[in-house]
């Protein structure tokens, strides 16, 4: 069961996400100066008020209506601020909660749009039930050799969406989500960050995995790289911004740089909060 203080801290990492969005000194040395994740937002929330999970599934991206340029991108930002509010508010009374929360630096030539925000999500049909599983991922993998699995035309896709496909397709075979987040390296291009939730029933599992490419620069390295942040009642996987932030607004945690896959949580309702933290595609 979640006590109050890890509530409380996720409420704050919802806060810090929301400055992270809107400057990412670590993005900005890739991007000549541009450090903004403004590109698309979305979380899933499963938060247990004391009758069992409740979903709250979000996503957006003022692309749809406004086109890829600046205004949509402000457009998101502003969407970001409000609905992170609205976030920690969903948070209030919880006794227990899951949470992947994203903001999008698209990469170029892929797909932009709502649809395209993450988490992604992928239905599993099933002989014991129907579950479905959600995916936010950092860095990118090679969509060919996805697409090739899947039997799919790679460019209707982003390389997130076929890898939650591929995820999905592994579970619905009865391949762990640990296993299969792992499994998943070898299409890694860049980077393999992300969190993973798998809902089936009242069961829920949240996973986390972090690989990255050995050619990556060294400032590419440092804004992939993930930490493992541990605080009272919380575990989180959340980027080098955020634990920036964080260290600066004095909150009391304990954070590592995190390689290799590991489940945050599994289990039903009532238990204690676990959030894998997404960033960017």
């Amino acid at each position: 069961m979640a006590r109050q203080e890890g509530i409380r801290f996720l409420q704050s990492l919802i806060r810090l996400h929301a400055l992270a969005t809107k400057s990412d000194p670590y993005l900005a040395k890739l991007t000549r100066g541009d450090g903004r994740h403004c590109h698309g937002y979305g979380y899933l929330l499963l938060a247990d008020y004391g009758s069992g999970w409740v979903i709250h599934y979000h996503k957006h991206d003022a692309a749809d209506l406004l086109g890829e340029g600046e205004e949509s991108c402000k457009a998101n930002l502003s969407h970001v601020e409000e609905e992170s509010r609205r976030l920690t508010e969903l948070l209030d009374g919880a006794e227990a909660a899951v949470l992947l929360l994203h903001s999008r630096k698209a990469s170029r030539n892929t797909p932009r749009g709502t649809l395209h925000a993450h988490p992604y999500n992928a239905g599993i049909p099933g002989i014991s039930g129907y579950g479905e599983v959600y995916l936010a991922h950092n860095g990118s993998v090679h969509p060919e050799p996805l697409a090739r699995k899947l039997g799919v035309d790679p460019s209707r896709y982003t390389d997130s969406h076929l890898l939650t496909l591929w995820l999905a397709q592994q579970l619905s075979r009865g391949v762990g989500l640990r296993d299969a987040l792992a499994g998943a390296t070898e299409f890694t291009r860049t980077a393999l960050v992300a969190g993973a939730v798998y809902v089936a029933g009242k069961n829920v599992e949240a996973a986390i995995i972090s690989h990255l490419s050995s050619d990556l620069t060294s400032e590419r390295m440092e804004y992939y790289t993930p930490y493992l942040v541990e605080a009272v009642g919380l575990k989180a996987l959340a980027s080098p911004t955020i634990i920036d932030l964080a260290v600066r607004q004095g909150l009391e945690f304990e954070a590592s740089r995190f390689q290799g896959t590991k489940i945050l949580y599994q289990g039903g309702p009532r238990s204690w909060s676990a959030t894998p933290f997404g960033r960017v595609d």
